[in-house]
């Protein structure tokens, strides 16, 4: 998504706001722009270009730009067109005001219309540029930037991260931080303002996390911030180590492919997690011992993988549990009619901890006066710091927009979760608890040699698999999730359309779909019942010359005859078979996208952390 990149040194800072800018471009933008204020005349210039980075030095090869401050933004357009009139920074009429943001102001339109009406030129689309005239009118009548910043937000509405610099404003960045992540970082002689603590340079030596409504004015080494009513708000800076070497693809060709070959890794490191947290782990979550062990239902919220992995839990729960599950997209459960439920575990699910719908709905349930869990990948992300308890993922950077790793985390976390709000009802044992934990990592022993068993055989097909253009997805229970989870990474990272059904909704109608061009995939149970449905519906798939190719489990020979293909895996704990799929999945996905010549790591029109709604 959108990023902000703002510096201040003694020296040249343009190179240190492209390189934070290069730190955060996995995260996805479509144009980018640099201001800074010319050495000799004072007068504000920039660089703008549509497209990757590459462009935008390109034309700084064509323009230099050198100054002690700086301000850098990677766009993801969402008003207006991919073009370098609304790429960022905007200005005021008289370009007085460069002014980067994250987020979206609602009200624009008013905004912009009574703008207009009193004379202000307006240059691009943007909601953006609107906030600029704004500010132009309120230094107009205000004593100080301060106070002029006080009186825009007050005109404002939306979720916005704004960094601002002046024209005649020696050596100082302004902020604006409202339901938008935003951080600051000083050094000796420096100072940065930053959407992601990844763009903090090596010269930072600590940071903080700006509060939600607060206003800021920043030099080197110095900041003061004021609450949106304008009273002073104390920082809480901590150490900073430079986090740029996170970045780093190894040997790899791909990030994806480095984050599906870490899988294996992560699931260990995660089961170490939850086992420190010992016999006190329920206070981790935020509740009372007793709370749990009153709970009648658990409610997850997220978005897109993270939801697919929810719906997972949901089977968990039931199963295990024996509790009441649901599962809700954050963006439909926002515009619903409240209805909390009483002893209920809400939880939302997100990698960067910054999914615009899944903080608001995190948000929403804490002001209705609910509990929430977080699992969260982010430790410094706003919904790690405000959900009543966390369970942190610990997958480490990820990089790649298709979600690989920080699915399989989650997954590993609620399967834990679902034994241990078990074992504190009374259903199973401590050692039923060290046994799931263990079931877990024999899992996780197998990822890798699954890939090793079938490489050859996808490297092989991978242009037969890519000749189609559409594909339907099946599966059931905990494998039907499993199934949206992989249809969504073909969409992602291949463009090809793929739908996921429950199988059993096969005769009510998607079957009609079913002919000698349209593969079936199918991802096979390790319940000895639901497998024999899954098998009859594999027949019916067959019976009308469909092409199936199935994700099955040793033993289930009858399925293996009846496709076109298989991939056969280790027989695992009942309601882990999707787990012990994860990479092979992700990786016949990858090679797929690869013989089509996708952009792996950055596929068109997404963006790794969503912070718009």
């Amino acid at each position: 998504m959108c990023g902000i990149v703002g510096c201040i040194g003694k020296k040249d800072v343009v190179c240190n706001v492209l390189s934070g800018l290069e730190t955060i471009e996995y995260r996805g933008y479509d144009s980018a722009g640099i201001v800074c204020r010319d050495e000799n005349t004072q007068a504000l210039v920039w660089v703008k270009a549509c497209g990757d980075l590459v462009a935008l030095k390109e034309a700084l090869v064509e323009k230099p730009l050198h100054a002690p401050i700086a301000l850098g933004h990677t766009r993801w357009a969402t008003h207006g067109g991919v073009t370098v009139e609304n790429t960022h920074p905007h200005f005021d009429c008289h370009h007085t005001i460069a002014l980067v943001h994250n987020g979206i102001i609602e009200n624009y339109r008013a905004l912009r219309a009574d703008l207009e009406s009193r004379g202000h030129v307006f240059r691009s689309q943007t909601d953006t540029e609107a906030v600029a005239h704004v500010l132009e009118e309120k230094l107009k009548t205000t004593a100080s930037p301060k106070e002029a910043l006080l009186a825009t937000v007050k005109e404002l509405e939306g979720s916005f991260a704004l960094a601002i610099l002046l024209r005649d404003l020696d050596d100082t960045l302004l902020f604006v931080r409202n339901r938008s992540p935003l951080c600051v970082g000083l050094g000796e002689d420096s100072a940065s303002v930053v959407s992601d603590m990844l763009s903090l340079d090596q010269s930072i030596q600590q940071y903080a996390i700006l509060p939600d409504q607060t206003i800021g004015i920043v030099r080197a080494n110095f900041c003061e911030v004021y609450n949106f009513d304008g009273s002073p708000c104390e920082l809480v800076y901590q150490p900073f180590t430079w986090l740029g070497q996170l970045k780093n693809k190894k040997n790899y060709e791909h990030y994806m492919l480095k984050e599906i070959h870490e899988q294996k890794q992560v699931i260990i490191d995660v089961v170490k997690y939850v086992r420190t947290l010992g016999n006190n782990w329920y206070s981790a979550i935020g509740l009372q011992k007793e709370e749990i062990q009153k709970l009648e239902s658990i409610f997850g919220v997220a978005c897109g993988t993270s939801y697919h992995a929810a719906c997972m839990a949901h089977q968990y729960m039931r199963s295990i549990a024996h509790i009441h599950s649901y599962a809700e997209r954050a963006s439909e459960f926002l515009y619903q009619p409240e209805m909390p439920l009483k002893n209920c575990l809400y939880y939302v699910l997100s990698q960067s901890g910054e999914t615009a719908d899944t903080l608001e709905t995190l948000r929403m349930l804490k002001k209705s006066g609910q509990k929430v869990l977080g699992i969260i990948n982010v430790p410094t992300s706003s919904m790690a710091r405000e959900s009543t308890g966390i369970l942190h993922m610990n997958a480490g950077l990820e990089v790649a927009v298709a979600s690989t790793k920080s699915f399989t985390v989650q997954v590993v976390l609620l399967y834990w979760l679902a034994y241990k709000i078990a074992q504190e009802k009374g259903l199973v044992d401590s050692f039923a608890v060290e046994q799931a934990e263990n079931d877990l990592l024999v899992c996780a022993q197998l990822l890798d040699g699954m890939i090793d068993k079938y490489q050859a055989t996808i490297d092989e097909r991978a242009t037969y698999y890519a000749s189609f253009s559409k594909y339907i997805f099946l599966g059931r229970q905990e494998s039907f999730p499993f199934a949206q989870e992989a249809a969504l990474k073909l969409k992602e990272i291949a463009y090809i359309f793929v739908e996921a059904y429950q199988a059993g909704e096969l005769k009510h109608g998607p079957l009609a779909l079913v002919d000698k061009n349209m593969p079936v995939v199918v991802f096979s149970s390790l319940d000895p019942i639901i497998y024999r449905k899954l098998l009859s519906n594999v027949q019916e798939v067959k019976a009308r010359g469909g092409i199936v190719i199935a994700f099955a489990f040793e033993g289930q020979n009858e399925l293996i005859a009846v496709a076109s293909e298989s991939f056969v895996f280790p027989v695992v704990a009942v309601h882990l078979g999707p787990l012990v799929m994860v990479s092979l999945m992700q990786y016949w996905v990858y090679r797929i996208a690869l013989s089509l010549g996708r952009s792996i790591d950055k596929p068109r029109n997404l963006a790794k952390s969503v912070t718009v709604e």
